[in-house]
């Protein structure tokens, strides 16, 4: 059953510092004693209502500019000859994606029905980018990180799986 919001308590001073008396002092009337805490029960609640929603409102605006920051990864494009020497089987327009996958493997993500495809690289001293796997943490299985990982590599493909563009980005 739904009830209608209360209206908040809206009290003086002297009318609060009355009803205080009234509630601890033990010559009021029970009723009135007990009439004079629900009073005060919900001007507490009101003001406690009234304290979070302030505190919340001022952690938003503290924190909230810097979520982006804290969110942020140090990105840049790699360099162009690294992508040319080691990347040179993909070519935008002409690369398939059943191409793409019989020479990099699974990737590391899928995004939008696998119309985006992401690979953690590494640079490999004779092998070049070699695709890395998640290490996953033995204490706690739900942790996995990219610890090799150097390179995120992203492939965008059209409706008939040919790739549309690539982006080689060095991530450490």
């Amino acid at each position: 059953m739904r009830t209608r919001p209360t209206p908040p308590v809206v009290l003086t001073a002297e009318e609060r510092e009355t009803l205080e008396q009234r509630a601890r002092r033990p010559t009021t009337a029970q009723a009135l004693a007990q009439r004079a805490r629900i009073v005060l029960a919900s001007l507490r609640k009101y003001l406690d209502t009234l304290l979070r929603q302030h505190v919340v409102r001022a952690l938003l605006i503290v924190v909230a500019p810097l979520v982006p920051l804290a969110c942020a990864q140090a990105t840049r494009p790699a360099d162009p000859e690294t992508s040319r020497r080691w990347l040179g089987y993909l070519q935008d327009g002409k690369t398939t994606k059943e191409e793409a996958l019989l020479k990099l493997g699974l990737p590391s993500a899928q995004f939008e029905g696998e119309r985006i495809l992401s690979w953690r690289l590494m640079l490999h001293a004779s092998d070049g980018l070699v695709p890395v796997a998640r290490e996953v943490d033995p204490f706690d299985p739900r942790m996995a990180q990219w610890r090799e990982a150097e390179y995120n590599l992203i492939l965008v493909f059209d409706q008939r799986n040919v790739m549309q563009r690539h982006s080689l980005i060095k991530i450490k």
